[in-house]
């Protein structure tokens, strides 16, 4: 420590030398006067606040860009959780649910369901009309082309929509019971229909 008193000295007339312009002289005295009776705990001081400011630094301590230090919040206080925003539930009215969910199985089977089960019933029957020909320019279709497939994934999809309309809860309300009984009677034909077919492959 006795070593570097010379240099604190030192450093301390530079720095008044460039303060005298700007600072009372009396006071610049004075404060140098105290600064070099109390060079030993100044230098021990100052070691230790750059000491703690590099471990600071170092340690992650550095504001980030909306000059917030990080792990705290805006009242200065360590905040350890981490604020979720809350959506908003809509209750939903089970009623209105079923209605929406028969109505969806209706237009699935009309539009989708039934135009397919009709093209699988014509192309069985023209595999087994025995008055068709095929050319040897045709190749065979993949499976996935194939009746069997088609067959198989409709039956399944149909099986699915069956499991919706048995998930509906009527809730006391006969118009949704008889809608959801109609319409799983209008599934079961068409899954008889693919039945029927598996039994002409």
């Amino acid at each position: 420590m006795e070593s570097v008193v010379p240099y604190f000295n030192k450093t301390i007339d530079t720095l008044a030398g460039l303060l005298a312009p700007y600072v009372d002289d009396k006071q610049l005295d004075k404060a140098c006067l105290w600064l070099k009776e109390n060079d030993t705990t100044v230098i021990v001081s100052t070691f230790g606040a750059l000491t703690l400011a590099t471990v600071y630094f170092l340690s992650g301590g550095k504001s980030d860009q909306d000059g917030r230090r990080r792990g705290k919040s805006y009242n200065g206080r360590r905040s350890y959780k981490v604020k979720v925003k809350k959506e908003k539930v809509v209750p939903v009215d089970p009623i209105k649910q079923a209605y929406d969910i028969i109505a969806d199985v209706k237009q699935e089977l009309q539009n989708a369901y039934i135009p397919q089960v009709d093209k699988l019933e014509q192309d069985v029957k023209a595999e087994k009309n025995p008055g068709s020909t095929k050319t040897a320019t045709e190749k065979k279709p993949t499976y996935k082309d194939s009746t069997e497939y088609r067959q198989l994934y409709l039956n399944e999809s149909l099986l699915k929509q069956l499991m919706r309309l048995d998930g509906i809860e009527p809730n006391g309300v006969e118009d949704i019971r008889s809608q959801r009984k109609a319409t799983i009677k209008e599934v079961q034909v068409q899954c008889r229909r693919l039945d029927a077919l598996k039994e002409l492959m």
